[in-house]
């Protein structure tokens, strides 16, 4: 049996429950990163996703993913987005994703798409 995934700076284990839910979104996340990565890049031209570093883009993909598919509040995303980047991204990651994702949701906002996204998401 594989053994359970140790938090940072804890003894906690993450359970099984909890593991198979990161793997999910992980792969939920994943699969939408193509129009991820178009967004992202539309919004940040001089840093398109080749450019970005690997943990930079792994968070603007979750993020992108969560706020897109209406899975969970924009806010909330753009928050756990900066504080992941403030603990594992480079020195300006987190200003960078901010500025990213605040641009990505003023622009959804526009289009109606998260509301929609959550509309479908109920149904």
């Amino acid at each position: 049996a594989a053994r359970p995934a140790r938090r940072p700076n804890t003894n906690e284990a993450d359970s099984a429950e909890q593991l198979d839910a990161a793997f999910a979104l992980a792969t939920e996340a994943w699969a939408q990163h193509v129009p991820a990565d178009e967004t992202i890049t539309a919004l940040a031209p001089q840093w398109p996703t080749n450019r970005q570093p690997p943990v930079d883009r792994a968070i603007l993909r979750l993020a992108h993913y969560e706020i897109t598919s209406g899975r969970t509040p924009v806010k909330v995303s753009i928050n756990e987005a900066v504080e992941l980047a403030k603990r594992y991204g480079g020195e300006n990651s987190f200003a960078f994703i901010n500025g990213v994702l605040d641009k990505m949701a003023k622009k959804l906002a526009k289009t109606g798409k998260q509301e929609s996204r959550k509309a479908e998401n109920v149904q």
